[in-house]
């Protein structure tokens, strides 16, 4: 589980990017998308329903990603509504 959340972890950079230039960078948006946002989708992927250990029960690796993915829905809203055209 914490090599998971250590493979994560280091996949934030590039969000927080997109984050911390208020979604005006496109050059960190297009590296956001590229590179950070199939690897989300794959880690939810290979879930295959379940909770993201591939458990029934939520785990801490849940606990890690879930907050930091929820920001992902601010794009869709405000200063980020760009941001979610974009992607």
């Amino acid at each position: 589980m914490r090599l998971k959340m250590e493979k994560f972890n280091k996949l934030l950079p590039n969000m927080f990017g997109v984050i911390l230039s208020r979604g005006q960078n496109a050059e960190k948006i297009a590296k956001y998308k590229a590179e950070t946002l199939p690897e989300f989708e794959a880690m939810a992927t290979e879930a295959n329903g379940k909770f993201l250990f591939g458990t029934d029960d939520l785990t801490q690796l849940d606990i890690h990603c879930a907050p930091l993915w929820e920001i992902i829905f601010l794009f869709e809203k405000g200063t980020y509504a760009d941001v979610d055209e974009q992607l």
